[in-house]
């Protein structure tokens, strides 16, 4: 209790400072993956190699790619309801329950590993067949 009475006065008194911290938060969700590079080369470097430099780029493009295809799909989609598709549906309502939490609590690069597969489907519905888009009632 009183943890989260130290978060709301903070709150009120560091308001730029707390959405610095939430903006930090929700970019580690949304697909910061260099974790794996940094415990595999830079742990106990003192420097940054060029291979840890590259290879956290690398698996960064990953995900900055991956949230293209998916907002393109949604905007090639706009004038459909992508609401009214149960799967879809589900798997946004999913998704923004755990950005929501980590946006505010504990966030790091490994935490978006869970919606791995909800993300796969999405981006094979943003480059598969309309048709796939279609509500069942539609087809």
């Amino acid at each position: 209790k009183l943890g989260y009475l130290w978060g709301r006065e903070w709150m009120r008194q560091d308001p730029p400072g707390f959405f610095k911290v939430v903006w930090k938060k929700q970019v580690l969700f949304l697909g910061e993956d260099s974790s794996g590079a940094y415990d595999t080369l830079k742990r106990d470097a003192a420097y940054s190699s060029p291979v840890f430099v590259i290879t956290k780029g690398l698996s960064n493009l990953f995900w900055f790619s991956f949230w293209i295809v998916v907002l393109g799909m949604v905007f090639r989609n706009f004038n459909r309801s992508l609401a009214s598709h149960p799967v879809i549906l589900t798997m946004v309502l999913s998704f923004l329950y755990l950005f929501a939490i980590h946006s505010l609590f504990e966030s790091s690069g490994s935490h978006h590993l869970p919606l791995v597969g909800m993300k796969s489907v999405l981006v094979a519905l943003a480059i598969g067949e309309p048709a796939l888009m279609r509500r069942p009632e539609e087809s």
